[in-house]
Order: C-alpha cells, then structure tokens, then sequence
C-alpha cells in the first residue's frame, strides 16, 4: 500500500531554506525617526526551501515578532512572506542606539535558515534645537549695512538654506535685504544681513521644521539670548551752536549739546589753520594731519544736553580755532562745526597784587598766581 502524496515526508532532509529580505524603504537611510516610528514597520521578504505555510521570525531588540503575528502573513507558495513590528516595538528603542532586524525561518523536517540580519540603523527621535544670537564681533548699534549672527545646532542638518531665515519682526526696512549663510563647521553657520533700507531693528529667527536632521527630524524653533542689533546710519547733529567760555590764561571751557547719546570729539589748533575732517577730528588731527594742540573725546550720556569739557594746556593771550563734530552709538559722524570767533586765552595780568609782592631780594616765594598754578617768584631789589 502505498502512501497518499499528501501523507508523504521527505527522508533525510538536511537542507536549510534560504531567507531574504525585501527592501525596507523607511530604513534605507539607515535612521528609524519620529515620524516613522508612529506606524508599524511592515516587512516582507522570500524564502526558498521552506513549505508554505512555515512562520518567519523577526528579532528586534530581543523582542520576536512572527509572520503569524498580526498583519503578518506566513510563507506563501511562492516562498512569499510578511511580518509586522508593531510601533509600540519601534517606540521601545533607546533613543540614539544602534539596531539590526534578524530573520530565521525552519522548514518542516527542523532545518534553520542562516539568520539573516539588515544592515544597522539607529533610532533617532530627537529634533535639532538651533540658537540665533548677534554675532560677539557684531556692533550694536551699528552703521554698517551688514549685520552678523551665530547659528549654533546641537547636531548636523541637512536643507538649512538662505530663505529658512525669518525677518519679520525686524523694524528696520530688509523686505529688500540679503540673507548669505556660510557653515564654519558642521554644527555652526554665519549669517549675514545686508541691504537694509532704513533705521530700526534687525531681528533674525527660525521657524519649526524648515530643515531636519541627518534621521529626517525637523528642527525646533530657533531660541536666543539676544537676535536683535540696532541698525543706523543716521547721523547724530551737534543742536545749538557750541561756545568756549570761562577763560583763562592757559585755557577755555567748551559747552556743546548733541541730538543723540554718544560722545563729542573736539580739536584745538592754531588761528588760521583750515578746517580738518571728521575723521581728523575724530582722530585728534589738524587739516594737515597732524596732532592738534589739544584734543579729546565729550562723553555724552543724555540726548540734547550741554555737556563741557575744560581745556588747560594752551599758551596764554593766544587765539585759537576749535573743531568739534558727534558721533552716535552706532558709529555715525555728524557734520564738523567749527566755534564760532576765534577762542582766544587770557593774557597774564601782570598789574595783580602779587606781582607788587614785596619781599627780601633773592628769597623764593611760593605763590597762588591769577592763573591757578602754583609758581615760584624771585623777589629783587627795586
């Protein structure tokens, strides 16, 4: 009697099937992120030397998931299989680590396939978080039509281009302005802003996912300490027409009122001399480029207030030309202005009192002359 072919059993089966895996699309860039780690991860593949109807194993994080598993469907005919790694599985990786997927199938007299395992990937499900702050060379304010920012990422990006850059809560005019991106290193980029139409602030940001990281995770909204530099190129003006008082036999006081805070440079330099330059002011120079007599920087701290400044070093009953222009916190000059006449010292009063002090001839006598300097006068005869 012989038996029924559905009752047959191959004899001295020793012959191991050979498993394959199909192409696993979200993995072929070797990070599992965020985003596909929400769906459950379906995988097939093909068995040769297995009867239909055998169960594929997968082995994900030592946890098993089998073809006869939900949404999985064991070895078909045609050596077809399916199984499905739920996202809660995917969901119980370690953020940041490495994983493969193995696969072994048995055929029915016992013979194991050579595991088979995917190529590593790592479990990536962090955003990167990006910081805009002005630049620590970056002026502010400033009247140069460039403004630098850092950007600084916790991770390498792909997809960081020039219009990712967010302007809009600048006041200053950029609907028109340049936005250039240079990376320095894979984790730092400079930012440069230029074309600024008129005075105001400019601030730079980043919104939510305009690029992602090497796993696909868009990045999070940019954060700061400070993004914001004051752009003007506006100049400052020097308001009422400056004046040397309270002179002296060596010197003057002057007064002088600018529009904004900042400081005011001045240049004393001898009648006749034409008029310098605001950078030869600034510079303390005569028009000829030289060192002034004297020369000195007015802090000025609050905006149309006099503020002086005392001058004690010049020759006495001598005129000379005074030269004074603005300059704002952001480095803009104003127009020179020159006071008006000449500034001119006292002459030594030699008809004072002291100057008939009497005494005995040849003594040294220590005086407080008209001028407030100590001096030493020698008594003589007569």
């Amino acid at each position: 009697m012989q038996a029924s072919p559905a009752n047959q059993v191959r004899l001295n089966d020793q012959s191991p099937p050979i498993i394959s895996f199909d192409a696993i699309s979200v993995l072929a860039d070797d990070f599992l992120n965020a985003a596909e780690d929400n769906t459950s991860l379906v995988i097939t593949g093909d068995v040769s030397g297995a009867e239909s109807g055998q169960v594929v194993t997968l082995t994900l994080n030592s946890r098993d998931y089998l073809s006869s598993g939900t949404g999985g469907s064991n070895v078909n005919s045609s050596g077809d299989w399916q199984v499905t790694i739920p996202a809660d599985g995917l969901q119980a990786l370690t953020d940041g680590s490495a994983y493969s997927i193995a696969a072994n199938v048995s055929d029915q007299a016992g013979n194991a396939a050579t595991e088979l395992e995917t190529s590593d990937f790592v479990y990536d499900i962090t955003p990167p978080d990006v910081t805009i702050n002005q630049a620590s060379s970056q002026r502010d304010p400033t009247s140069t039509n460039q403004v630098i920012f850092d950007v600084m990422l916790t991770e390498p990006v792909v997809g960081f281009i020039n219009t990712d850059v967010d302007l809009s809560s600048s006041t200053a005019g950029v609907s028109s302005s340049v936005v250039s991106i240079s990376q320095l290193e894979p984790t730092i980029y400079m930012l440069s802003v230029t074309g600024m139409t008129s005075d105001g602030e400019v601030i730079a940001g980043l919104g939510a996912g305009v690029f992602t990281d090497l796993a696909g995770n868009d990045n999070n909204p940019s954060t700061s300490t400070d993004n914001t530099v004051t752009f003007d190129d506006t100049p400052p003006a020097i308001r009422t027409a400056p004046s040397a008082t309270d002179t002296t036999a060596i010197g003057f006081t002057i007064n002088v009122e600018s529009n904004e805070t900042g400081s005011v440079h001045y240049v004393v330099v001898a009648d006749g001399n034409g008029m310098p330059t605001g950078l030869q002011v600034r510079a303390g120079e005569n028009d000829g480029g030289n060192l002034a007599i004297a020369s000195g920087r007015i802090g000025v701290g609050t905006a149309n207030t006099p503020v002086q400044e005392v001058v004690n070093i010049l020759e006495a009953d001598t005129s000379y030309e005074v030269y004074l222009l603005a300059e704002d916190e952001a480095g803009n000059l104003s127009a020179v202005v020159r006071i008006a006449g000449d500034a001119k010292t006292r002459p030594f009063d030699t008809n004072s009192s002291v100057a008939r002090s009497t005494g005995t001839a040849g003594e040294t006598v220590n005086i407080d002359y008209s001028i407030h300097q100590d001096v030493d006068l020698i008594v003589t005869e007569g």
